[in-house]
Parts: structure tokens; sequence; C-alpha cells
């Protein structure tokens, strides 16, 4: 479902193990926003519900941790 092919066959291509490098979780993470981000299905369903998504960046407190 991702646009970026290279990022889509680096993530494809991780290992199946339980335990992951920092940087691959963080890519794993930042990979499924944009998939949420980018689903019409998504959009529809915040829309429906009135919710928005927050970026972490405006968080603040233990949320944001």
């Amino acid at each position: 479902m991702l646009k970026d092919k290279a990022e889509s066959e680096y993530l494809y291509n991780l290992p199946t193990t339980f335990v992951l490098p920092d940087e691959a979780v963080d890519r794993l993470r930042a990979a499924a926003g944009t998939i949420l981000n980018d689903s019409p299905e998504f959009q529809r369903l915040l829309r429906q519900a009135g919710a928005k998504v927050v970026p972490k960046d405006s968080l603040t407190g233990p949320a944001a941790q």
C-alpha cells in the first residue's frame, strides 16, 4: 500500500523476529501512519466519527513519549 516502493521493499524484507532494530521499528510505525493517512476508508471513518489524527509533535505530557 505504500507508494514509496523502496520503503515498501525494505519493510517487506525485514526479518520476522520479535527483536528489531530501533530504526526498523520507527520505519514500520511511520509506514503504518502513511498507509492510514492515505487510506480513503480510514479518512471516511475519521469524518464519520468527527475525529482527527493529532500529530505526535503537537502532544505534550506522558502521551507524547
